[in-house]
């Protein structure tokens, strides 16, 4: 009996304790800036984005802020003036014989809008870069629960190729990575079981989440980082079927401070949510800006200094032994087109780089 009695109190504490809580109002009609930009050691032009925020529920794209006065200042005293594309308003960029970023160096944004306000970020300073290894992939696979017209689901499976990256940090340095890839896909499509056309795909896609960070006393080489999965093409429409014939992987890491880790952190975190009950609790973003002429205002976005390191491979799956081949290259070939040749070398022809690379591709 006691114990019962024990278990009626604490229910009614547990009660006592429940508050009802109710979703603060939405300001719809307040409006923040927000910034991207991220220079980088290598040539520039750098580009600066600025629009204008909207409400998360609102079909309206973001406005657009022209007539702005935009400088990035580097810590020696040096000034780059960012121009306004004359038909792209909300887009800058500083000249192409301008500013370079330099390791070592440290670098902030200084804007000035019409209305009077005037915003700067902190001071970024570009740290040294990390040596990428190697990129490598092995076959993979994911699963997608799917729904038929009559209601029943059934379990469709892609295959393709999981990518992975190892790298080295630099010594002696407290590293915070993002390393983002992408991929260039080429495909082969046969015709009526005869005619074989060969051709890239055009279309990129990036995976731009992969987030690395250490303390110098725990830098040691980093492997097995995952970077992303390839899907394997495949196509069958009536008569042609169109597969993947290999792809060309480029790979980057920026390495950044620690607030903009921070903020990638955050937007990676709210930004791809899982729809379960273990979801972050939707915070403002952090920024590394602010207005300096009113701080009451609330600043999105980012100003970034990285340096920056590429790596490119080209993978082609050899179905015979169910792995991947991989051959070096320095740089993502030009000329790339959605065209390609047939087998006996008809139509508009591919880059020089695929027949001497691959020439038994054509035999």
């Amino acid at each position: 009996m006691r114990i019962f009695i024990h278990i009626i109190i604490f229910s009614l504490l547990i009660q006592a304790c429940k508050k009802p809580y109710d979703d603060p109002p939405i300001q719809e009609s307040k409006s923040c800036l927000v910034v991207e930009c991220t220079i980088t050691n290598e040539p520039p032009p750098y580009t600066v984005l600025i629009s204008k925020s909207v409400p998360y529920n609102s079909n309206l794209n973001p406005p657009k802020i022209t007539g702005a006065i935009i400088t990035i200042n580097d810590d020696i005293g040096n000034i780059e003036n960012v121009i306004e594309y004359p038909k792209h308003s909300g887009i800058y960029q500083t000249l192409a014989t301008g500013m370079r970023g330099q390791i070592g160096r440290s670098y902030k944004i200084k804007i000035n809008l019409q209305d009077g306000k005037n915003y700067e970020s902190d001071w970024e300073k570009i740290n040294a870069s990390p040596t990428i290894d190697s990129i490598y992939a092995d076959p993979g696979q994911v699963q997608y629960l799917l729904q038929e017209p009559d209601g029943t689901y059934y379990v469709s499976t892609k295959n393709g190729m999981n990518l992975h990256i190892d790298f080295t940090p630099f010594t002696d340095q407290d590293y915070y990575y993002k390393v983002e890839t992408n991929y260039i896909q080429q495909t082969e499509k046969i015709i009526e079981g005869a005619l074989t056309i060969y051709s890239w795909s055009t279309n990129t896609l990036v995976f731009n989440n992969g987030l690395k960070a250490s303390i110098a006393e725990y830098s040691a080489p980093v492997k097995e980082f995952f970077i992303g999965f390839v899907p394997e093409v495949l196509i069958v429409d009536s008569n042609t079927i169109t597969v993947s014939d290999g792809e060309i992987i480029n790979s980057s890491i920026y390495s950044v401070s620690k607030k903009i880790y921070q903020i990638f952190t955050e937007e990676n975190t709210q930004g791809v949510p899982s729809n379960s009950i273990f979801d972050p609790i939707p915070t403002q973003l952090s920024s590394n800006l602010k207005c300096v002429s009113d701080t009451t205002q609330t600043v999105f976005g980012y100003f970034a200094a990285a340096s920056v390191v590429h790596r490119y491979q080209f993978f082609y799956l050899q179905e015979s032994n169910d792995r991947y081949l991989t051959y070096n290259i320095d740089s993502i070939p030009s000329g790339l087109t959605p065209y390609g040749v047939d087998s006996v070398g008809n139509g508009t022809p591919m880059p020089k780089y695929w027949f001497y690379t691959f020439p038994t591709k054509f035999k």
